[in-house]
């Protein structure tokens, strides 16, 4: 029987509300699978021509958001994490090894 998946902005959260969802995720037989969206700020920055309306972002929006961001950690209590990373083909995925981000 196919088990139910549920999907999380995590890193919006902070890691007590993150831990929250994770802990229910756990108490429910979920597996927590964290995918990391890896960028930098001037490839952000080059992107966000390409938005418009309220998805457009100022630049030290970009900069300043990039500066809190945490990215995910086993520790944190993940099965397994996946690093993405936008490519000429589209998006490329790579699980990230135990102790390495």
């Amino acid at each position: 029987m196919p088990v139910p998946a549920t999907a999380l902005c995590s890193r919006q959260y902070t890691p007590q509300k993150e831990l929250q969802y994770i802990e229910a995720a756990r108490l429910h037989k979920f597996r927590v699978i964290g995918y990391y969206f890896h960028t930098d700020v001037a490839s952000a920055i080059a992107r966000n021509p390409t938005r418009s309306g309220k998805d457009l972002v100022l630049a030290p929006g970009i900069s300043g958001t990039y500066k809190k961001l945490d990215p995910p950690d086993y520790e944190e209590g993940f099965d397994i994490l996946y690093r993405v990373e936008l490519t000429e083909q589209g998006f490329g995925v790579t699980p990230i090894p135990k102790k390495q981000l």
